[in-house]
């Protein structure tokens, strides 16, 4: 089995995925969070890759015959999917595969913000009571996260794994400036753990969720803390990274099976090269704004190069289902507000190359100005 949260006792710690998806109010200020750090995962933290065609263990990359290459061609991997009804955190934790450590999260950040708005007074309160605490108590703590994969069937990630490749290939060859950095390659199997072991890999699997924990103890009571948890599913890919003065301390990439496929390598490639420019920009623009202006250059570059890629490969359906998967993921999150600026520049303006040049040469700050005058021209 993969890593997993052992339940606290009554009298230290317990955990629950009691967190309403859409919470009524706030923490006040007896139970507001301090945070002291953050995991992204698109807000990367990286400077460039080498991709290494190399498999990784034998156990988790075996050698892809020619039948598998073959079939390929039909793209079966695009197809899959996952229904998630009915997970609970704890199922999450023990059925799925932990890829990089348990992070705080920075108070600043929106997911904070809307983690701490989930976490009412009553919720507290219930808690405290449950665990025979003192219910009006103050409690304070901290947010963390931490991603579990979900393993997929190996003739699948097989093929995925040859579209990555060729992925990345194509983006190579396409748009220069991008850097490189090792990444073994790992199939992911249920029982598999990589909250440590985690660094210069790409991980193949189905897709991923995101278990969020909020961790309060009484201050007028330290023998009084416990933890409350809830869990986010998301498709696609995601990276982790660690950056300090432009040097990686770590980095590693997960690419799911289903549409969001044909766009997540480039997606998750793409920023091994800006993060590390982002970085120099982190304090200045803040959390939120720092990864709009990196998943605006990444996912422009990414949609632009992945439809020219379908249409390279005669994917089948390919340039919709990139454009309808793109339309869906565009819509779901501010992460992505500048997205369709940077596309329209890059038309407009130049090219691929020329958008990562200027993104790396001017900053990030600089660029997201420059997109959003596209619509004074």
């Amino acid at each position: 089995m993969g890593r997993k949260e052992g339940r606290r006792s009554a009298v230290k710690n317990s955990e629950t995925s009691a967190i309403p998806d859409k919470p009524k109010d706030g923490l006040r200020h007896a139970n507001s969070l301090a945070i002291l750090s953050v995991l992204s995962l698109s807000l990367g933290v990286f400077g460039a890759l080498y991709y290494n065609s190399g498999n990784a263990r034998g156990k988790k990359c075996p050698s892809v015959d020619s039948a598998v290459k073959d079939e390929i061609k039909e793209f079966a991997f695009l197809k899959r999917d996952f229904d998630y009804t009915g997970w609970s955190v704890d199922k999450v934790i023990s059925k799925c595969v932990p890829i990089g450590e348990e992070k705080k999260l920075y108070e600043e950040s929106k997911q904070f913000k809307d983690l701490s708005k989930s976490v009412t007074n009553d919720i507290v309160k219930f808690h405290a009571r449950v665990n025979n605490f003192d219910v009006d108590g103050k409690y304070e703590g901290y947010a963390t996260e931490q991603i579990y994969a979900v393993p997929e069937e190996n003739v699948f990630a097989e093929q995925l794994m040859l579209h990555f490749e060729r992925s990345v290939d194509f983006l190579y060859k396409n748009v220069k400036g991008i850097k490189k950095y090792n990444l073994e390659k790992i199939i992911i199997e249920e029982g598999d753990d990589y909250s440590k072991d985690f660094n210069k890999r790409v991980f193949f699997g189905k897709n991923y969720f995101i278990v969020e924990r909020v961790y309060l103890k009484n201050n007028e009571n330290p023998a009084q803390e416990f933890s409350i948890a809830r869990h986010r599913h998301n498709k696609g890919g995601f990276n982790i990274s660690k950056v300090d003065k432009g040097e990686y301390i770590h980095y590693c990439i997960f690419i799911g099976t289903g549409v969001s496929a044909l766009r997540s390598p480039f997606s998750e490639v793409i920023p091994l090269t800006t993060a590390t420019t982002n970085s120099f920009y982190f304090s200045e623009m803040g959390v939120d704004k720092s990864h709009q202006a990196e998943e605006a250059i990444s996912e422009a570059i990414s949609y632009l190069l992945s439809i020219e890629m379908a249409k390279k490969f005669n994917i089948p359906d390919g340039v919709r289902i990139i454009e309808d998967d793109h339309g869906r993921v565009m819509g779901r999150n501010v992460a992505y507000r500048y997205v369709p600026d940077a596309i329209t520049w890059i038309r407009n303006h130049g090219n691929m190359e020329e958008a990562l040049k200027k993104y790396n040469k001017e900053g990030p700050k600089r660029f997201l100005e420059v997109i959003s005058d596209v619509h004074k021209d």
